[in-house]
């Protein structure tokens, strides 16, 4: 099978690192069962239904979680429709293949300790940039504030955060916004920052180099920063502040924004507003109680005093 095909694929669609580290393992995590199980190696042209149902009930006996069989089999639908674009397949023999029925669970997020941790550490990377004198540094710890910022204070995708023009930021004293003029769907939205991130963004506003472009962030050379550029600067700032990089992502801090606002007691219908979901049936998955939660609601009922 066309790995690295696959994996310039995923590039070429300018899929996030770790999707496309994890699509390509899963991928290759079934080219070796494939080996064992048919004592031949996988082709993509030989690979059959059979084959894939399988493969999943081989996990299930093995007993993966769902959510395991259910990202490994996506990776695998993920090349055979590619494979299937290039006319190499007739056939997807993942398509009649189902996932495995698992417990619906909320999007993972971030903590208050842990958002003041990586803010904090933002900070902190710009006073050391600072007191060195180093200016290119320091501007980049100046951007890459105003990233966490947008991301965890306003929620928006790294699509949307990467598209973000100057002339989308509105600032004034005591109010302000960013225009998302091709949110998912091409939908355009508005949305209101509060003074944090206000703060950060006319304080990069005015730091900003002239010479960049109209694009709101830019890399070293000056070229609108990518999607892959901004996960470097999550996981930089994850290393900071002594979290794991693999439990932190542009999206997750977008989540982070959600439950925030529901933990505030912010009705759905807003909540979806800001995050611009287009069904409310999606902003509801943020009720919907992770692990986290119901270890602290367990804990809140302890006798044992800490």
């Amino acid at each position: 099978m066309d790995l690295e095909g696959f994996e310039a694929h995923l590039r070429s669609r300018d899929r996030a690192e770790r999707t496309i580290v994890e699509y390509t393992r899963e991928v290759e995590i079934f080219c070796d069962w494939y080996l064992v199980q048919n004592d031949k190696p996988a082709m993509t042209e030989t690979v059959t239904p059979l084959d894939v149902r399988e493969w999943r009930r081989d996990m299930d006996t093995n007993h993966l979680a769902p959510a395991t069989i259910n990202r490994r089999l996506c990776a695998l639908r993920a090349y055979f429709k590619w494979t299937q674009s290039t006319g190499r397949i007739r056939t997807d023999p993942t398509a009649e293949v189902r996932s495995k029925r698992q417990n619906p669970s909320g999007p993972k997020w971030l903590d208050r300790n842990e958002l003041f941790r990586l803010r904090n550490a933002a900070q902190a990377l710009l006073q050391v940039a600072e007191s060195r004198g180093n200016n290119t540094t320091a501007l980049e710890a100046r951007r890459n504030k105003v990233i966490l910022a947008l991301l965890s204070g306003g929620g928006l995708r790294l699509s949307e955060l990467v598209a973000l023009k100057v002339d989308d930021v509105v600032i004034r004293e005591r109010s302000g916004h960013v225009v998302v003029r091709a949110g998912k769907g091409d939908k355009r939205r508005t949305v209101p920052l509060n003074s944090d991130v206000r703060n950060a963004l006319g304080e990069w506003l005015d730091a900003r180099p002239i010479s960049d472009r109209d694009e709101l962030f830019s890399g070293r050379r000056g070229v609108p920063l990518q999607p892959r550029g901004v996960e470097r600067i999550i996981t930089k700032l994850c290393t900071y502040a002594g979290l794991d990089p693999d439990d932190v992502s542009p999206h997750r801090l977008r989540h982070s924004f959600g439950k925030a606002l529901l933990n505030a007691g912010e009705s759905l219908e807003k909540v979806q507003a800001l995050m611009g979901h287009e069904s409310i049936v999606t902003t509801t998955r943020y009720t919907t109680p992770s692990d986290r939660d119901l270890a602290a609601s367990v804990e809140a009922i302890s006798w044992h005093e800490d």
